[in-house]
């Protein structure tokens, strides 16, 4: 039999002429067509295998296992996908696989490790740098432990877990609460109360005092930029003398001419100043004006308004009793500073009091009149006499200072304008 070469012959011996226009591609297009399945089905995979994955990560998929009942808790966060180990009455696993049974862990107080658990974490841990070569190890490990399994087998499964380089341990829970922005409800709802309270006792007790400290402050440093000048035209309500200022608030101020050219320069020198002698030559307790805004930071409004920033009920319990303290130990002490009733302004016309005039300006608060206006300047040695009139006062003893020399000069010129008898010698030079 010869041998002939192929040619498009197949079916053209069966007499059917739909079949031979077919094999001789002279048949015409079927209306239907037929949907290729396959790739729509690795599509599906893909698709499911990149959800699953991303659940994954967010720690969605961690499921309960049946024979455990895991503790619930309020404060929670959301964990990262790692090897868990399950602890339940009867054995422990990773991942599934059977490490350890749990009573026989528990039999013993001492701390064991768990080879095959460390065996198998440390395959967990070769294979994770294996996919991130670049990427530093967290080291962390899920515990799902049953609530009512003894503690020393936890421990021991701690201590494998570190032992194969897993530091840090976060335990499943059932989550208790509901998340409102970052913090559970019921966390936020308490934070908010403490905070409330906090507030309350604040402006109950603190703000009345500390908003009569800042009224007052403000009035004496309008009343200071305004006596610029006008001290040489002298003024006298004699009517008022100094003995009655012996058991009354006084607040008291120095400051040189030049300082009283803005608000600014003015408060530079009150936070600057220095002390002086004047308040004993005139046997006066005097309080100075800085001590108007020298509250302690736990009692302002600053410090009370960064309780904001946190919902930790440890921390905002602690800031509460440190508040509670500061108005126990620290608020009396201001509240001795207001009403003030009297105000003492020296103002030094020059650089020095030595040599320089001095304007002095005596203010009644409380009538809001200026009682004293005058000009004095140091005029030489005074003999102070040590007087059992007024409050309990160390005396002034210069000892031949100078500076000493000179308040007591200007504390005996207020003397005499208030109608106190004063001894002034004056100095051999």
């Amino acid at each position: 039999m010869a041998i002939k070469r192929p040619q498009p012959e197949l079916l053209h011996h069966i007499p059917l002429r739909f079949v031979r226009n077919r094999v001789a591609g002279h048949g015409r297009k079927a209306v239907d067509h037929q949907i290729p399945l396959i790739p729509f089905i690795d599509f599906l995979i893909v698709l499911v295998i990149f959800l699953l994955m991303s659940f994954s990560a967010s720690g969605e998929l961690i499921a309960q296992q049946p024979t455990i009942t895991m503790p619930a808790a309020s404060n929670t966060e959301q964990i990262e996908i790692s090897p868990v180990v399950a602890v339940d009455e009867r054995v422990i696993t990773l991942d599934g696989t059977r490490v350890a049974d749990t009573q026989t862990l528990g039999a013993t107080a001492q701390v064991d490790r768990i080879e095959p658990l460390i065996q198998g974490l440390e395959a967990e841990k070769r294979k994770w740098e294996t996919i991130h070569p670049s990427e530093p190890f967290a080291g962390q490990v899920i515990v799902q432990a049953d609530r009512n399994i003894d503690f020393r087998v936890v421990k021991k499964v701690m201590f494998s877990a570190a032992a194969a380089g897993y530091g840090n341990v976060s335990f499943a829970v059932n989550q208790r609460e509901k998340v409102v922005g970052g913090y559970f409800w019921r966390q936020k709802v308490r934070a908010d109360e403490l905070r409330e309270r906090m507030f309350a006792q604040h402006a109950k007790q603190v703000a009345p005092t500390l908003d009569a400290l800042e009224e007052t402050r403000i009035d004496l440093l309008q009343k200071t930029l305004d006596a610029k000048v006008g001290a040489a035209n002298r003024l006298v309500e004699a009517e008022v003398p100094l003995s009655a200022l012996h058991d009354k608030r006084v607040i008291y101020l120095k400051v040189l001419a030049t300082d009283l050219v803005s608000e600014e320069a003015l408060q530079t020198a009150i936070d600057a100043g220095e002390e002086d002698a004047v308040g004993a030559c005139l046997g006066l307790e005097l309080i100075e004006l800085s001590a108007l805004s020298d509250v302690p930071e736990v009692l302002t409004a600053k410090w009370l308004a960064s309780a904001e920033e946190t919902n930790d009920m440890m921390r905002l319990s602690v800031r509460e009793e440190q508040l509670t303290r500061a108005i126990e130990r620290e608020l009396p002490a201001l509240d001795e500073l207001v009403p003030a009733e009297y105000f003492l302004l020296l103002v030094v016309q020059g650089q020095s009091r030595l040599r320089d005039p001095v304007d002095v300006f005596l203010w009644d608060l409380g009538e809001d009149q200026l009682l004293l206006r005058s000009r004095t300047e140091n005029r030489g040695r005074l003999i102070t006499v040590l007087s059992r009139i007024g409050p309990k006062t160390d005396g002034a003893r210069g000892n031949g200072d100078p500076i000493v020399t000179a308040d007591c000069s200007i504390a005996a010129h207020i003397k005499a304008q208030l109608g106190e008898p004063t001894m002034d010698l004056a100095s051999s030079d």
